[in-house]
């Protein structure tokens, strides 16, 4: 079984994050979290994040352009995500 609906925003909790992947194997379905990185999230330190799910849909969140140290964004085979990527 996947993960269904929107990802879960207790992740902007976890500390150390370097990485994040997404991928449709997980079988993952639903919408990407405004909470991660909002003022006070521990993903300071992420620095690639990488989406290769088919059913996410919306937009990126704004408060994604808090991730300062992220230097890949990767996202591939993902036609319903749509909008800017935050600045």
């Amino acid at each position: 079984s996947g993960i269904s609906g929107t990802l879960p925003a207790s992740w902007a909790n976890l500390t150390g994050l370097f990485q994040l992947a997404i991928t449709e194997a997980l079988g993952v379905t639903g919408t990407l979290p405004m909470e991660w990185g909002l003022n006070g999230a521990a993903w300071t330190n992420i620095f690639q994040i990488q989406i290769h799910a088919l059913s996410l849909s919306g937009t990126l969140p704004p408060s994604w352009g808090n991730f300062t140290a992220l230097s890949q964004l990767v996202i591939r085979t993902n036609f319903e995500l749509k909008g800017p990527i935050p600045a």
